[in-house]
């Protein structure tokens, strides 16, 4: 018989660049971070190695499903290229969905029974393996829009942040035509720019019951004013919604 390891500890964060993926994981597990004009706040899965490969699944994934994206990454001469491709290697075989559910699920073993965030860019290639299928029982959320008007604002911080600090130009060249997916059917939507512009904490405390957490509000109300003053200064406000 073969038992089903659950993973209800397990919270997963699909998300593109620029949606606050990694601050609202720092809200969720009560994480400081470092907070810079970029607004770039690091998380990482405690103990979790590979840590460019995991966190990228959707370039992993896309260079499995494409020749163009394989000889793109394989081309590139730059350290995060060559981890991503490195993370591929490791994962090749007759199944290379199998391998790929085997090497996440081991990487997560010792947090079974902690609470835990997973946040990865993998908001394209979900009905490739949907993170349900990795971590049965496991809460998985797509971050997302939910005024489509607040698009060009999330461009913006795309570009931003690859390019202006992080300086990533093979990230930037794979996700660039792809950036806003659609949830997976066993993922939750989460509006990010509800949460970003929002007069006040409702919806933050509704997310907070989603989460089963608290968030730090001094943390949240001050990414919230750098966020809304960063794209005032290039020219973007934030579109305005009825419950608003």
């Amino acid at each position: 018989m073969i038992f089903t390891v659950l993973h209800n500890n397990l919270i997963t964060i699909n998300y593109p660049h620029g949606y606050h993926g990694d601050l609202i994981a720092c809200l969720i597990t009560n994480t400081r971070p470092n907070l810079s004009k970029s607004l770039t706040a690091t998380y990482t899965t405690p103990g979790i190695i590979s840590a460019f490969g995991v966190k990228n699944l959707d370039i992993i994934v896309g260079m499995h499903e494409s020749q163009k994206n394989r000889d793109f990454f394989f081309s590139q001469d730059t350290e995060f290229a060559r981890r991503q491709c490195y993370y591929y290697i490791q994962l090749q075989g007759e199944d290379f969905r199998e391998n790929l559910s085997d090497n996440l699920r081991h990487q997560f073993s010792h947090l079974y029974d902690k609470k835990t965030v997973f946040n990865t860019h993998y908001c394209n290639h979900q009905n490739f393996l949907p993170l349900q299928e990795i971590f049965p029982g496991s809460l998985n959320v797509f971050l997302t829009l939910e005024n489509k008007n607040n698009k060009p604002l999330y461009d913006f911080l795309f570009e931003y942040k690859i390019l202006k600090y992080y300086k990533n130009t093979s990230a930037y060249e794979f996700f660039k035509d792809n950036l806003h997916g659609e949830p997976h059917e066993t993922e939750t939507p989460v509006y990010v720019d509800r949460l970003m512009a929002e007069d006040g904490l409702e919806y933050a405390k509704e997310l907070e019951s989603l989460f089963d957490c608290n968030f730090d509000a001094k943390l949240l109300n001050r990414y919230k004013l750098m966020n809304e003053q960063l794209l005032m200064n290039n020219g973007y406000v934030y579109e305005n919604l009825d419950h608003w």
